[in-house]
């Protein structure tokens, strides 16, 4: 399993994810884009080899730079209940 940080080309993967995944409210792939593009350094990537298992997508506002919204949390349906969400929130808050 690698985390690592999310890059304006795995926005379609992971509205992909969410649309597939289920459990979470999609919004606009643009909207996923955007927040791995500008929030990449706030946000973490699960990939297990080589595909998408898990995100965190966060955003810190300049305004509040102590402050990280977690805005999703998206794991595969087959990782789930392995610590993997719980793994990517401490390794964001690290970055």
């Amino acid at each position: 399993l690698k985390l690592r940080s999310p890059r304006a080309e795995d926005g379609r993967p992971v509205f992909e994810a969410v649309r597939s995944w289920g459990g979470l409210d999609l919004n606009s792939a643009y909207a996923y884009l955007l927040l791995c593009d500008r929030f990449g350094a706030q946000s973490v990537l699960a990939e297990q080899d080589g595909q998408l298992v898990g995100f965190v997508l966060g955003i810190q506002f300049p305004e509040n730079p102590d402050t990280l919204f977690v805005w999703q949390v998206g794991v595969a349906p087959e990782l789930r209940g392995h610590g993997l969400a719980t793994r990517m929130v401490d390794a964001t808050l690290a970055s």
